[in-house]
């Protein structure tokens, strides 16, 4: 055989491996991308088992995707948990001194690791080289980044508008029409599973009593009371828009929301005013191009970084103006919000009292969120009401967190708080809540410590004011 003959064969056999290869990587990234589907869907049966074709991405979409010119993708916190699970899977120590990258290496989608100083060393692993090293069941290194990826291509969801009580749907963009008044929302909560106390994995685990939707506003250090009456803009901003957001699309790394300029002001000036444009405008714009701003310092060494930014504007809001400078209420507003690591729904919260007690008083506001939040305890407070009936609230009432007085002043007034208040301002915020009922003088059976339990009315009957229960 001529030397050339053989050349050909031998390039002809680099085409055959190089193709197994390419083809073997993506199968891979395919079983990744429906595994990650899957868990992202997974209150969801007939989406979680149909994962669409566009949401398998090829080696060079992944290459695309974590390319420098896009300095956000992947989110910081995919990065940070691709680089966790890879030094799982390959079993190296923390304080192995080396660099993580993600992206192109030598023509494929890798993890690649230089080391440092006297360790110095480079390592390339594609997809399969880091299956080869997974334990069963471990997930893989790349599936944050796949599922960021995932994230970034779905469709933006718009706020429910729904007069049932139900957890809220997935809305996908769609022609826009005039829809019901917003009746019911879903509070934050965090996975029992992955947050040890109902604490979000951002956090260091509390001693009890957490909420999450607070805990994310008193650690963005921002102000707690506004002058006047009512919480400050921004607070009020924060939490409507984490509410926009539909229960089951909470598990996406970044979560993209379309939301009219009348539906801002619905949520944030639900008392309406005839100046809302010349008046509030000016300051909800504000609001809104200062989300970038809005972040949440992390204890140090976190695994997340050092902050977490929860809401970015990603449209220029001078497009939605006039020429006097005054907004087209029907204006689309394009934000993304990040949900923390463990996110997941909460209970439902009646969004006409929220919205209006976010404008009388803050400290009601959040005395509102915290109690409804600390009432639901799936399993305890939440059970089925009968066999193959749907969950109800509890009616026995030492199922209900007792709040001390230290719980009480921390959540309705924030963490920050170091003004001295007497005990009948911190009570008053607690009494008379919408659809809750104040049971006082109440014992925590473990600890010995007395306060108050909320138990929502519907578990409740007239005489719990003294302490009976039905």
């Amino acid at each position: 055989m001529s030397a050339t003959h053989t050349d050909d064969a031998d390039a002809s056999d680099c085409k055959v491996q190089l193709g197994a290869v390419a083809e073997a990587e993506a199968a891979i990234i395919e079983e990744i991308a429906r595994a990650e589907h899957w868990d992202a869907h997974r209150d969801d049966e007939a989406q979680r088992n149909a994962c669409p074709a566009d949401m398998i991405p090829s080696e060079q979409d992944m290459i695309e995707f974590t390319g420098d010119g896009m300095p956000d993708s992947p989110p910081l916190a995919a990065r940070t948990e691709c680089e966790q699970l890879a030094r799982a899977a390959m079993g190296f120590p923390e304080g192995l001194e080396a660099e993580f990258f993600i992206g192109g290496w030598e023509g494929h989608f890798a993890l690649s690791l230089v080391g440092k100083d006297m360790a110095a060393f480079a390592l390339g692993f594609t997809a399969r080289g880091l299956q080869d090293r997974l334990q069963d069941g471990a997930r893989h290194p790349f599936g944050p980044i796949i599922r960021a990826w995932q994230a970034a291509r779905a469709p933006a969801v718009t706020p429910e508008r729904r007069k049932d009580k139900r957890l809220l749907p997935v809305i996908p963009q769609q022609p826009r029409k005039s829809r019901p008044e917003r009746l019911r929302g879903t509070l934050l909560a965090a996975r029992s599973a992955e947050a040890a106390g109902g604490q979000l994995q951002l956090f260091d685990t509390p001693a009890r009593n957490h909420v999450p939707l607070l805990s994310l506003l008193d650690a963005s250090r921002r102000p707690v009371m506004a002058k006047g009456r009512g919480a400050p803009l921004p607070a009020r901003l924060f939490v409507n828009t984490v509410l926009a957001v539909p229960a089951a699309e909470r598990r996406r790394a970044v979560t993209p929301v379309e939301i009219t300029v009348r539906e801002l002001r619905d949520m944030n000036f639900p008392n309406g005013a005839s100046q809302w444009r010349n008046r509030d405008w000016p300051a909800l714009r504000a609001a809104l191009e200062e989300a970038e701003t809005y972040i949440t310092p992390l204890p140090d060494g976190s695994p997340y970084g050092t902050d977490w930014r929860i809401i970015r504007l990603r449209n220029p809001l001078s497009g939605l103006e006039d020429r006097r400078g005054l907004p087209d209420l029907d204006g689309v507003v394009r934000l993304e919000v990040a949900f923390p690591p463990g996110s997941h729904a909460g209970p439902s919260v009646a969004l006409p009292e929220l919205e209006n007690l976010s404008v009388t008083s803050a400290p009601r506001w959040r005395a509102y969120i915290a109690a409804l939040s600390v009432a639901w305890k799936p399993g305890k407070t939440r059970r089925p009401a009968g066999k193959g009936a749907p969950f109800g609230w509890s009616r026995n009432r030492e199922d209900y967190p007792v709040l001390s007085l230290e719980d009480r002043r921390l959540l309705a007034f924030g963490e920050g708080d170091t003004k001295h208040r007497t005990k009948s301002d911190i009570d008053a915020p607690w009494r008379g809540l919408p659809g809750l009922v104040t049971l006082e003088r109440q014992t925590d059976p473990l600890t010995g410590e007395t306060g108050f339990r909320m138990i929502p009315a519907e578990a409740a009957c007239e005489n719990d004011e003294t302490g009976e229960t039905r």
